[in-house]
C-alpha cells in the first residue's frame, strides 16, 4: 500500500508544480499580460477657481440648455457648479435627466428622485440623514469625477 503512495506522490507533485506554474506564469507566457480595461473618461480639466462663476438658484435657471443661445447645461450639486453640456443627450431638455438642468439638485440626488417638488427642495433647508447624505456625497464625487466644476451657486442677494 505504501508503494501505491508513494507512485500517487511521484505523479501528483510534478501535475500539482505544473498547475500552480500555469496560474501563476500562464498570463505572461501567452503574452496577455495585464487584463484589458476599458477606457475611461478623462478626468475633467480643472477650472482655477478665480476663473469660477457664481450664481442665484435664480440664475442657474438659465443654464438647462434651451433658454441661452450658447445652450450650456449647468447643474448645482452641494451648491457646486458643474458644467453637464458635453453630455447634453442626458441633461439637456430631451434627456432622461433634462429635469435637473438649470438647478441645484443635491436633495434630488440625495433621495435618487425625479420628482419636481424633491428636486426644488433648497439644499440648505433640509436636514440629511446618513443614508441620503451617503447617496449625496456619491453622487457629488460622480459628477466630480466626470464633469468640470465651474462654479458655486450662492444665496440670493434679496434673501440674506
Amino acid at each position: 500500500m505504501s508503494d501505491d503512495i508513494l507512485e500517487w506522490f511521484y505523479f501528483s507533485l510534478p501535475l500539482a508544480v505544473f498547475v500552480v506554474f500555469w496560474f501563476v506564469f500562464g498570463d505572461k507566457i501567452l503574452g496577455r499580460g495585464e487584463p484589458q480595461r476599458m477606457p475611461r473618461d478623462m478626468p475633467p480639466e480643472e477650472v482655477d477657481e478665480k476663473d469660477y462663476i457664481y450664481l442665484t438658484k435664480e440664475q442657474l435657471k438659465e443654464f438647462d440648455g434651451v433658454k441661452r443661445e450658447d445652450k450650456k447645461i449647468y447643474i448645482g450639486v452641494k451648491n457646486e457648479i458643474f458644467d453637464l453640456t458635453k453630455n447634453a443627450e442626458m441633461y439637456g431638455p430631451e434627456g432622461a435627466y433634462g429635469c435637473f438642468s438649470g438647478k441645484e439638485v443635491s436633495i434630488a440626488m440625495a433621495k435618487n428622485s425625479t420628482e419636481e417638488d424633491v428636486i426644488n427642495t433648497p439644499y440648505e433647508s433640509f436636514k440629511l440623514n446618513v443614508s441620503y447624505q451617503d447617496s449625496l456625497d456619491s453622487w457629488y464625487w460622480f459628477f466630480r469625477g466626470k464633469y468640470p466644476m465651474i462654479g458655486k451657486v450662492v444665496p440670493d442677494k434679496k434673501n440674506d
